[in-house]
């Protein structure tokens, strides 16, 4: 797939080569990550990806865990899947820590439960995203070394090898950093004060409506 776009011009000078796919990169720090994948039947069908610099093949269930993010999105409001996105473009913009999306996708997922939304921490996004951001803090604070992280929409398959321990640690460290920020930009009783500490995490670009 790298190969044939790499042919064309219009996409020639916009690819790279990842592990597990081609990312197609576009103007405004936007991009695309194209993930090819197999169907293999037999006894028991399963789709595949290859991971490239292993040569070698990783099982994955994409509509299964399409539909495992839905369904925490549902009892966080609508809000998870936002919350993610705004922690992605926290990685890219801080570019302090480095954990694949994947990654923050399950373990923030994994933190959404009913009891919180039953107590309205998921009633907005700023409420949700801080209650989550607080949550993960939590789980991962529980855990110095990097933990078992299993895919929840495949038995067996688990996403832990996709971190080292080192890179694990420097995520952990971070987003406690973070987290705390959030929450203290979340608990600002003044307005200005609050934008100010939220422009600290997401840049100067944040600012209230005109």
């Amino acid at each position: 797939m790298y190969e044939t776009l790499a042919e064309s011009g219009r996409y020639r000078s916009r690819i790279t080569l990842k592990t597990r796919c081609v990312r197609v990169s576009y103007a405004g720090d936007c991009h695309v990550d194209l993930v090819p994948y197999v169907h293999e039947y037999g006894w028991f069908d399963r789709d595949l990806i290859v991971d490239r610099k292993k040569n070698q093949f990783e099982e994955i269930n994409p509509k299964g865990f399409s539909e495992w993010m839905l369904g925490r999105d549902r009892v966080a409001g609508g809000n998870l899947r936002t919350t993610v996105r705004l922690l992605k473009y926290m990685r890219d913009y801080k570019g302090t820590f480095d954990a694949p999306s994947v990654i923050l996708t399950v373990v923030v997922g994994g933190q959404v439960n009913r009891l919180d939304a039953f107590f309205d921490r998921y009633c907005d996004l700023p409420t949700a995203f801080t209650s989550l951001v607080k949550a993960t803090d939590s789980w991962l604070q529980k855990y110095p070394d990097l933990p078992h992280l299993p895919d929840p929409s495949c038995p067996g398959v688990s996403f832990e090898h996709r971190l080292s321990q080192p890179t694990y640690a420097k995520f952990r460290t971070r987003f406690h950093g973070y987290a705390g920020k959030i929450s203290e930009a979340y608990e600002a009783t003044r307005r200005a004060g609050s934008i100010e500490l939220w422009q600290e995490i997401f840049g100067e670009g944040f600012a209230p409506p005109t």
